[in-house]
């Protein structure tokens, strides 16, 4: 998991 990403895990959409 991306860090700060919520939940699109695959590509770092979201960063906050």
């Amino acid at each position: 998991l991306a860090a700060g990403d919520e939940v699109a895990f695959f590509p770092p959409v979201t960063g906050g």
